[in-house]
């Protein structure tokens, strides 16, 4: 029988909202409530997204992916699934541009060089994870450039998996995952001398697919435990889990000490993804109860992919009023929530929903 994991999901939809925490603070860096290093670390939650894509891509295709018809189906399902909701906040970036050219409201020169011909269409064709010449920050709807990455991470799992199916080397498969994580930490080594992982642009791709294997090697480890691990474990697991808790928030907290050997965030990760997906501990039953969390967790990719275009319009409309009274922008920064919350709660039904729907129509034999 397969897991939902509902707590995953929750996290997910957690750490979404600390990402758009993270870039509230560039437009109100004056913030009381976004002042911490913890927000300020914010952006390696990315990381877990990767964790825990490869995570649950491999618990739910790792043994469906056998022949080409397979494959095709696993890469438009994913592609359904993300490349949607991508599409329309990119054309929306790109309407924001034509118009603030239209109506000559310049653009720093700085700024100018992120909006070009050649990031519209890298973007466009997801390629936006990957070193381009003349690219030299994220550009358009910025948070895709880990949508690249995860992509890239599918078509990587996809192909290994197929190659090992069509070879009859299921018995190696961990070696095999185990082989392409460690070729990923040393391509990701060879590019800065040091185990850096916090690329975006600049070949995030690579990030993306050492925090996918990981995930990955976590699910053969999750699976192998299952069975093991039945009867009530509530305080042991109890344990285990404010542990995984004061891990993350210790190592996020603690990013300044850590950044030069990034590597260890995907471990931290890995082991807090294991931890929760068993379900076990007082922690998971409690916070599974919280019916707005499961909502936030529903939205996630919405919350995670709409935010940026809002926090960009509501910095030009309210620049005459933020930063110049803490109760005014603390108010501001709620009322940014509430409209990303229910922005991605629209997006989530009426374009992430009908596209996947679209792609788990069942097929009509002749």
């Amino acid at each position: 029988m397969k897991y939902r994991f509902e707590i995953l999901d929750i996290f997910r939809g957690l750490f979404a909202f600390i990402v758009v925490l993270y870039h509230l603070k560039t437009v109100f860096p004056n913030s009381i409530s976004l002042n911490n290093e913890f927000i300020s670390n914010g952006y390696m939650f990315v990381d877990f997204f990767f964790v825990l894509s490869g995570f649950v891509i491999a618990y739910n295709y790792e043994s469906k992916i056998s022949n080409y018809i397979e494959f095709k189906q696993f890469m438009v399902k994913r592609l359904f699934r993300v490349y949607p909701l991508h599409l329309v906040m990119l054309m929306i970036a790109l309407m924001y541009v034509v118009f603030r050219i239209i109506i000559g409201f310049h653009f720093k020169p700085d700024a100018i060089k992120l909006y070009t011909v050649e990031t519209f269409f890298t973007n466009l064709f997801l390629l936006n994870s990957i070193k381009f010449p003349n690219t030299n920050d994220l550009s358009w709807n910025y948070p895709s450039w880990s949508i690249s990455a995860e992509v890239i991470s599918y078509m990587v799992f996809a192909a290994f998996t197929l190659t090992i199916k069509k070879l009859n080397l299921s018995y190696l498969r961990t070696i095999v995952w185990l082989l392409v994580l460690g070729i990923s930490i040393y391509w990701i080594h060879s590019l800065s001398n040091n185990y850096f992982i916090f690329l975006t642009y600049n070949n995030g791709f690579i990030r993306g697919l050492i925090g996918f294997f990981s995930g990955v090697i976590c699910q053969q480890v999750f699976q192998k435990l299952t069975g093991k691990i039945n009867g009530n474990f509530l305080i042991t697991f109890t344990i285990l889990e404010v542990t995984a808790i004061l891990l993350i928030i210790y190592f996020v907290t603690s990013g300044n000490l850590f950044k030069s050997f990034g590597l260890i965030y995907d471990f931290v990760f890995l082991l807090s993804i294991l931890i929760f997906s068993f379900e076990k501990g007082l922690l998971s039953e409690k916070i599974k109860k919280i019916r707005l969390l499961k909502e936030i967790g529903k939205f996630s990719y919405s919350i995670y992919m709409t935010h940026a275009l809002i926090i960009i319009f509501a910095s030009i409309v309210l620049k005459k009023i933020i930063n110049k009274n803490y109760i005014l922008d603390t108010i501001i920064e709620c009322c940014l929530l509430l409209v990303i919350y229910y922005t991605s709660k629209w997006t989530y039904k009426n374009i992430e929903l009908r596209f996947y729907n679209i792609s788990h129509k069942p097929k009509i034999k002749n």
